[in-house]
């Protein structure tokens, strides 16, 4: 029993008060401690505020209902729409009658590592969403190139918007009515 140690059976009381500096303590917070929580009626009003109220800015969100989720979904834009294809990207286009347009996004391999294919689906997503009520009733699947490796922001707008007016002129060009062949000329009139 020599790897015991000695404890005393009487515990040293603890002082009144602990949690409160005495008169010698500066009465400060810890170095990581954080500023109180907002009090009064504007506290709640300010979360709902920057979240798209009457104040704050709209929501930034892509939600699920505009985004094409299901291999099945990606297959039939690819097999059945329209393919434009841009600098920095290859736009897939399948008019829909939903009312508003879905997207999807692919990158491969070849577009570079993990980081850089999320960066570029990302930059893909935010142009989207800022021009997607412009867009129409449209599935589009974008694929990014290889050659959108480090592309900025500006750059990466300015191909989608070009390659969405190209397939919009496209799409107006096929939903034309055929002609009607010109008549022949009789021979000897």
């Amino acid at each position: 029993m020599h790897d015991e140690a000695h404890v005393p059976a009487e515990q040293q009381e603890a002082e009144e008060d602990a949690r409160f500096p005495g008169p010698d303590e500066v009465g400060r917070r810890s170095p990581g401690a954080e500023a109180p929580a907002g009090e009064g009626p504007e506290a709640p009003d300010r979360l709902r505020d920057r979240r798209g109220g009457k104040e704050g800015p709209p929501r930034a969100t892509f939600p699920r209902d505009v985004r094409l989720r299901k291999r099945r979904e990606y297959r039939t834009v690819y097999d059945q729409g329209v393919r434009v294809p841009g600098r920095l990207i290859v736009l897939f286009a399948l008019p829909t009658d939903r009312g508003y347009a879905r997207l999807g996004v692919t990158a491969t391999k070849k577009v570079g590592r993990a980081v850089v294919r999320n960066r570029q689906r990302r930059l893909v997503r935010e142009v989207f969403r800022r021009h997607r009520h412009g867009i129409g009733s449209l599935d589009l699947v974008v694929n990014v190139r290889p050659s959108s490796k480090g592309c900025s922001y500006r750059d990466l707008e300015r191909d989608f918007l070009a390659t969405l007016h190209r397939l919009r002129r496209r799409l107006a060009r096929d939903a034309r009515p055929a002609r009607s062949p010109r008549p022949d000329k009789k021979e000897g009139s």
